[in-house]
């Protein structure tokens, strides 16, 4: 999700558009800030297909913001859930994380 358009200043002199500051991306759920660039893949993301129409991408900074939101997701054909990977270090995303989020959902009373 973008949290914040990117920013251009107007050359007064041959109108040209020059990029002052690039767009900012957010979890789809908390809307906490995610680095999408120089390679960082420290988040998760997942698409959702509906038969005949576009599909959805998500975005979302830990294991437990994406739990969160597949309660709200709604689709006719089917998900594709975010990659488990012990590649991953940033908080909210590892694999211990993972872990966490599925404990809690099953403490959860519906």
């Amino acid at each position: 999700m973008i949290i914040l358009e990117a920013e251009y200043k107007v050359c007064e002199s041959c109108g040209r558009r020059e990029l002052v500051k690039d767009r900012e991306y957010g979890c789809d759920q908390c809307k906490k800030l995610i680095v999408m660039d120089d390679g960082n893949y420290d988040f998760l993301s997942c698409t959702v297909f509906h038969r005949g129409l576009n599909s959805e991408e998500y975005h979302f900074c830990s294991w437990r913001c994406f739990f969160a939101k597949l309660t709200e997701l709604e689709t006719d054909d089917f998900i594709d859930f975010p990659v488990l990977s012990f590649e991953r270090r940033n908080e909210g995303c590892t694999v211990a994380d993972f872990w966490r989020a599925v404990v809690e959902i099953g403490t959860i009373k519906p």
